[in-house]
């Protein structure tokens, strides 16, 4: 008797699974639909093209990231090279840098105002300097005057502390405002019972 190849239940068999199938329902306009039926496959490959056109999105994104830490870098060397001396000017071109960059991955829950902003400036510029004298304690590396965190160089302390100084202040902005609210809600309780 001679085994049969074709047709039937077999071990290997069948097309091969693309992942694990779950079943589900999806609501959307009726516009999107419109999207997913003009596309040439199912609504999983649909699914799967858009995570695909999103992943190498973020890996151009993160390239072009790359190259601009880079060129920040060459620049910084280049400033380093004039002056051994970091002045408030320099200070200033990372604050922007950092700032900037920091705003960008912040989403409308976590948006930071101008005034924690503003308030954020003022620490790094209070922290960094004593009138026109820097403050920064080093030995090879430097120590940051928020964090007390050593770092390689004053370049790679103002990418990692700038957006802390930010986000600290608006967290303390945050607090400030719920502190008032529930003091006027307080007041209001107890008038409310004399």
């Amino acid at each position: 008797m001679s085994n049969n190849t074709r047709g039937g239940r077999r071990t290997g068999a069948g097309r091969k699974a693309k992942g694990i199938t779950k079943k589900v329902s999806l609501t959307l306009t009726e516009q999107l639909w419109d999207e997913v039926n003009q596309f040439d496959g199912t609504v999983a490959d649909y699914i799967r093209s858009l995570k695909n056109t999103l992943d190498e999105k973020s890996n151009f994104i993160q390239s072009e990231r790359d190259i601009k830490d880079m060129n920040r870098v060459t620049q910084f060397n280049e400033h380093q090279e004039e002056s051994h001396e970091l002045t408030k000017e320099h200070i200033q071109y990372c604050w922007e840098i950092y700032k900037q960059d920091f705003l960008l991955e912040q989403d409308e829950e976590t948006k930071v105002t101008d005034i924690a902003i503003e308030n954020a400036h003022k620490s790094l510029i209070r922290g960094l300097f004593n009138g026109n004298k820097m403050k920064i304690e080093t030995s090879q590396r430097y120590r940051s005057p928020f964090t007390n965190n050593w770092f390689s160089s004053i370049e790679n302390m103002l990418r990692k502390e700038i957006p802390k100084l930010i986000s600290w202040s608006q967290t303390e902005l945050t607090r400030k405002a719920e502190n008032a609210k529930r003091q006027e809600e307080n007041a209001k309780y107890n008038n409310y019972f004399k």
